[in-house]
């Protein structure tokens, strides 16, 4: 079928390049949708063009002296506008970035989707470019009513990287009314562009649930990309400084546990020695229930272990008497990252101590990477 398509194509635009056959070149195939009278023969003429294009850049051909034939056809109908803002994407040169922006349809509605299409695939070349020029014009299309348009800008956005996009990204994420998918993305561009600027609301939408869905991985690597700057704030929440935050976990339920352990997970991943003093003191978390108890104190010795401060390997290891197995693993683990040999000898009596073998094997396990041959 599709092969039969495709020589109905060559076909009909062969009678338009007269009696020399179809076109070769890129100039031959914008020639031929120009001169086509109907849109059919537009978009098939764009399509040749596209796949002309995509097997020359494959070959690693530079195309950018075909932009001033190309931008031209941005003013085709729809159909034909996506195809060559894919090809003007991939051939990266940012003199088209005007005519994209240019060519837009803002009042395109969820119905038409050849042009909310279009203005898609114009959003997803815009990123490809990397002008910030195209940042305004990319905050409008990410209020757009079709999903994926608005996804597409908001990708975008994030591919830039421009900070003045900050502002309009957060606006999207503290919007609950917004699809959960689109908020991710638009957590994960804020993490890209790295403005501090979004750590308050990054550092909320750790905790945030929407409709059972949450935001925790977007939102920790966001801050993780943000880097140094995000360690003092998460600091703060483990010492009780956050009052924004601690006030947000009361309102919403959240156990403080919960809170403790997700920012000793993130801190972990930013590996920040400043942590050290702070996570050293949820080793001794209490609580009246045993889960809430073990939580922060496994997510804080698993962060240390990550970091490899070997400052805080003593009191993890007068933690390995702990029973419960994943609890003993966690703190066995976090020795062997540090490297921790001066504990082999609180391994050695752990491996032999415990109601449950699974416990006892955890030390062993860790006894036996991060000790010598005696």
């Amino acid at each position: 079928m599709a092969r039969t398509s495709t020589i109905f194509a060559i076909l009909v635009l062969a009678l338009l390049a007269c009696d020399s056959g179809p076109p070769t070149t890129i100039e031959g195939w914008a020639k031929a949708v120009t001169e086509a009278t109907k849109d059919k023969e537009k978009v098939q003429a764009a399509q040749e063009l596209k796949r002309l294009a995509r097997d020359q850049l494959a070959q690693g051909q530079d195309l950018s002296k075909f932009v001033p034939v190309l931008t031209p056809l941005l003013k085709e109908p729809a159909a034909v506008r996506t195809e060559v803002a894919w090809v003007l994407g991939e051939i990266g040169d940012k003199s088209a970035v005007q005519p994209l922006i240019d060519a837009i349809d803002y009042a395109a509605a969820v119905s038409d989707k050849d042009a909310a299409r279009a203005n898609g695939k114009i959003a997803e070349a815009l990123g490809k470019l990397k002008d910030p020029a195209a940042v305004k014009p990319l905050v409008k299309l990410a209020k757009s009513r079709d999903p994926a348009t608005a996804l597409a800008a908001v990708q975008a956005l994030g591919k830039i990287g421009d900070p003045s996009a900050v502002d309009a990204l957060m606006a999207l994420v503290e919007d609950e009314s917004k699809d959960n998918f689109l908020v991710k993305n638009a957590i994960e561009a804020l993490g890209e562009i790295g403005d501090p600027k979004a750590l308050p609301l990054l550092v909320k939408m750790l905790f945030v649930e929407r409709r059972g869905v949450s935001f925790y991985r977007e939102s920790s690597f966001a801050i993780f990309q943000i880097g140094e700057d995000s360690a003092p704030r998460l600091i703060d929440i483990l010492e009780g400084k956050d009052k924004e935050i601690w006030d947000f976990a009361k309102e919403k339920g959240i156990y403080d546990a919960a809170v403790f352990a997700k920012a000793a997970q993130v801190l972990g991943d930013l590996g920040d020695k400043r942590a050290t003093k702070a996570l050293m003191k949820k080793l001794s978390f209490e609580s009246e229930y045993a889960d809430m108890r073990l939580l922060p104190r496994m997510f804080a010795a698993e962060a240390l272990g990550r970091i490899r401060d070997r400052r805080a390997a003593k009191a993890i290891a007068k933690m390995l008497d702990e029973e419960e197995a994943n609890a003993r693993k966690t703190y066995a683990q976090a020795l062997v990252l540090m490297g921790a040999r001066s504990e082999t000898a609180a391994l050695a009596k752990s491996a032999t101590q415990g109601m449950g073998y699974g416990a006892r094997e955890e030390s062993q396990r860790a006894l036996a990477r991060l000790g010598g041959p005696k």
